[in-house]
Formats: structure tokens, sequence, C-alpha cells
């Protein structure tokens, strides 16, 4: 199949360097996720760091960005599209710049709230350049007005209480890689939905669907429900595409596909068992599909309505054409990084544990940090380096203080989102704490 494709090569790289526009008002959607959203592993979330935190930016927010954007994506973004950074109702926007992360206090110029305008010109109500600065100055006015008063949320000291590098995430999650083959595992959640198309749990699994009561929609239709989803490669190449799928019923088995300029394929996946991993493929007879990429390009896959009911829980794209889903150490769903902790507490069986996984084209998501140790330690504030730089963003670990012991070393049970800075094959994480001793 892929010999044949490649006598096609000339028509199908015009399709794969198209690159798809993106449909939001000023924020792009699926990109950086701002740790001020904490999850708990039931799913539930909350976002406020510390009550007073939230209210001083939220004051702030409404003093600087939000009238910009009340003004400005309301047509958009006020209630009919995702993110809804321009809500009538305030905590809703302000929840949605956070968390999506639409500003970077560390570098406001490099905030998607002022690049979507001045390297995208999306939807600028002027000159793009003016209408970034405008942004821009608002979120200088935004961060001035915060501070001094985010305590630690702003405090990108780190302590010596250091612990070496990991290995790099890339190497994590795919440790059986020759680097061969590129395989990009996305997250659904992290898609941007358009209505009837939800984010939803259950059992632990998050997943993109259309409810059963929300019909049969074909492509003609303007009320279909989409999850899109960003990602880059750096490899120019055929790539497959499988999904973890749900698919109940035979009336509940078939989306839209659509990435890379290509056209609509129509996906028919067959029921399946609960959740299992499909090729993506073309028409009801399952043609083999591919898609044409060219590497160190960004594109976006679409899922789109077809029958109501499928959940789709996460996506990998691979090069590698004889691809096994079913081979779970090749999917590399999440993987976890230890790092050893003797240095630091004089414990020679003492080790940081943390879940790691690919969240979308800007982050990383973890889970569940703990601690393994036969002595209690006694932990407080831990910090997630970077290649060796706090974000104050990545804040959700600081409220962490506890003593540790053998039965009990869960340091914390929210999740949090973490910005890439050069890549998985580049990235690699170390933390800090404010306090880690050995009780005695």
């Amino acid at each position: 199949m892929k010999k044949s494709l490649k006598y096609k090569l000339s028509s199908i790289f015009v399709l794969g360097a198209v690159l798809i526009g993106y449909n939001q008002c000023v924020s792009s959607p699926n990109t950086k996720k701002n740790t001020l959203k904490f999850s708990d592993k039931s799913g539930n979330s909350s976002t406020v760091a510390t009550s007073n935190t939230r209210a001083i930016s939220l004051d702030a927010f409404s003093k600087s960005v939000y009238p910009v954007l009340r003004a400005r994506c309301v047509s958009c973004h006020g209630g009919s599209q995702t993110p809804l950074h321009a809500s009538s109702d305030i905590n809703i926007a302000f929840d949605a710049v956070i968390n999506s992360s639409k500003v970077d206090f560390t570098n406001t110029a490099n905030s998607r709230l002022v690049l979507k305008l001045r390297n995208e010109n999306h939807n600028c109500w002027g000159t793009c350049t003016s209408n970034a600065d405008e942004i821009l100055t608002q979120v200088n006015k935004w961060k001035s007005l915060t501070a001094g008063t985010a305590g630690d949320i702003a405090n990108t000291t780190v302590s010596g209480n250091t612990t070496k590098d990991s290995m790099t995430i890339s190497t994590a999650l795919d440790p059986n890689s020759n680097g061969a083959a590129t395989n990009i595992t996305l997250m659904a959640e992290a898609s941007s939905i358009k209505a009837p198309m939800v984010i939803a749990q259950e059992n632990g699994t998050t997943y993109v669907w259309t409810p059963a009561n929300a019909g049969i929609k074909d492509l003609t239709s303007t009320t279909a429900g989409t999850a899109i989803l960003n990602f880059s490669v750096a490899a120019t190449d055929f790539y497959k595409v499988f999904m973890y799928v749900n698919a109940a019923s035979a009336s509940s088995d078939s989306v839209y596909v659509k990435m890379a300029g290509s056209d609509y394929k129509e996906w028919t996946i067959g029921t399946t068992t609960g959740y299992m991993w499909k090729e993506v493929t073309n028409t009801p007879q399952k043609l083999e599909t591919e898609f044409y990429l060219t590497g160190s390009k960004s594109y976006q896959l679409e899922i789109r309505q077809k029958e109501p009911g499928v959940k789709i829980s996460k996506v990998v794209l691979t090069s590698d054409l004889t691809y096994d889903p079913g081979a779970m150490a090749k999917v590399n769903q999440k993987a976890t990084l230890s790092v050893s902790l003797a240095d630091l507490t004089g414990i020679s069986d003492s080790y940081f544990d943390i879940d790691i996984e690919e969240f979308d084209l800007y982050s990383y998501k973890l889970t569940n940090p703990k601690i393994r140790t036969s002595k209690d330690i006694k932990i407080k504030k831990l910090k997630v380096l970077v290649n060796g730089n706090f974000n104050p963003q990545h804040s959700t670990y600081l409220t962490v203080d506890k003593t540790v012991t053998k039965t009990d070393s869960v340091l914390s049970t929210y999740s949090m989102v973490l910005l890439k800075d050069k890549g998985p094959e580049f990235d690699k994480l170390s933390f800090s704490f404010e306090v880690i001793d050995a009780v005695k």
C-alpha cells in the first residue's frame, strides 16, 4: 500500500502540505494548558490555587484583558464555541483563559492571545499588529495588577533540594524506539469542541462523543459536532491513524475523519467490546487509508459527527505502517518517571515517581506523584522543572505539605498539565522541594 501511494506522491503532497485554518476568534484551540486548573482522580476539577490568589487575579482580569475579549471575541467565544474566554460569566471566561494557557506571565509577548493575532492574522478587528499590541498591553496590565500577590505561584526560585534530570520524555514513553518510525499520541480531551460534540468521562476514561440524541449527520450538515486536535510531525512520511474507541452498536459505529487537507474519510469502525484500538479506514468497505504529512509543519485532525454514540478517547498517528495497536509497549499512553532521592534524603531506597503522558501539541500531563521509601520523609512544596527551569504556571504541587510514609506515599491526587519546552525528544524533568527531610 505504501509503495502504491508513493506513485501518487505529487498529488498527495499538495494535500498534505495544506494547513487547516484555525476556527477560533483569538485563542488557538488545544494550545498550552495552564496548571491553575486542577483535576482530581475522579475527574472533578477546580480552578483555584487558593481562593485569595484566584480572587486577586480574577479582579485584575476584569480590569484588563476581559473587556477586550468581550468587545472583540464574543460572537464566537461568548457561548457557542470553546474556549469560552469571552463568556458573559467572568468566571467561565477567566477559567477558559487560564486553563488553556492563553496567557504566559513569564513572557507575556509569547501569550497565545497575542500570537494568534500577530503571527496568524486570526480574525483581527483592525491591523493585526496593532490588535496584538492592544492585547499585549492588557496582558501586561493583568500581570502588573497581580505583581507581588501570587506568592509561591509567581516564585520561580528553585531550592537546592533538586533531583537529577530524568531521562528524556520520548525515551520514557517509547523505550523500545529505534528512531525508525514516528509515533504521536493525542488525547481526545484536548480537542477543540463544537456542539453537539462534548467531552465526557466514565470509569476513569475521558472521551469525546456526540450523545445518542444528537442524531445522524452527513457532510452537508452545518450542525454536525466536531472535535479538532492540533499536532505537528518532525518527519515527512506516510502516516496511519489509530483511535481508542468504544462503539457499542452498529447504529453508533461511524464518524468522519479529516486530516492535513484531505477529503473526509467515512470511518466505519464496527462494534467493539468496550474500548479497543481501531485503525482509521475509509468507506463501509474499510479501505486502507494513509496520510502523507510533511515534516516540520503543524496540522489539524478533525473528528466529525456521523452516527451519534461513538466514544473516542485517544489517537495515535504512526509512520510505522506495520504498527500493531495491540502492542501496548508501543502505544505508550503513559509512563512512570522515577528519580532517586538518596542524595537529598540520605535514604538509599527512596525514589520520587510520577506518571507522564503527552496531552497535546504543547503539553504533557502529569499524574500520581508519590514517593517510595522505607522511612518517613517530610515533603513541602514540590516544583516540576523542565530542562532545569521552573515555570510559575506549573504551580499545582506547590500545595504539597505532608509526611510521606511507606504506606502513605501519594503526594497529591491532582493532575497537572505541563508545558513542553523543546519537545519530548529533548525535554527532561527534575524535581525541586522546599523541604525534603528524613524524619528521625
